[in-house]
């Protein structure tokens, strides 16, 4: 197995993973989590559905970044950052789009994070469930009009 020297800030971030003295997977696990939370808050901050963003950001390897009230994506380590609700309308995201704006508004616009902040976690857990248990599900709709 080839050495690996890491230097600056990935060696300072190396001896902070080593020192919590967890197995490899983990550490994968933590990681994926972290990816699935800063999907989540990218999502909500514009007004997209997080249960659509979030396995897409797996899928594409989508990194995000929210600055005051704007989400913004990039594809990859080398993308160009661009608004999430812009990304949404190109690929690889276009395909998803209905999905990803289900959850917020049907414009897909940019909202303020001061209507979420003022709730606390669970009553913001508890209106985003009943948001979702009030929209009609297409997929139920369109099989029992087949039948």
């Amino acid at each position: 197995m080839p050495e690996i020297n890491l230097t600056g800030d990935d060696a300072k971030t190396w001896e902070q993973v080593r020192a919590l003295n967890l197995p490899g997977e983990k550490i994968v696990e933590r990681v994926q989590r972290a990816d699935t939370l800063e999907a989540w808050q990218a999502a909500t901050t514009a007004g997209l559905n997080p249960d659509a963003l979030a396995p897409l950001a797996r899928e594409f390897n989508l990194k995000f970044k929210v600055d005051t009230n704007v989400a913004h994506v990039r594809v990859g380590e080398s993308g160009a950052w661009q608004k999430l609700t812009d990304a949404i309308k190109v690929a690889p995201l276009a395909p998803f789009a209905a999905a990803l704006v289900a959850a917020g508004d049907a414009s897909g616009r940019e909202r303020s994070t001061q209507t979420t902040t003022s709730l606390s976690p669970a009553d913001a857990v508890l209106t985003r469930n009943a948001a979702r248990a009030a929209r009609s599900n297409p997929l139920r709709s369109s099989a029992e009009g087949a039948k």
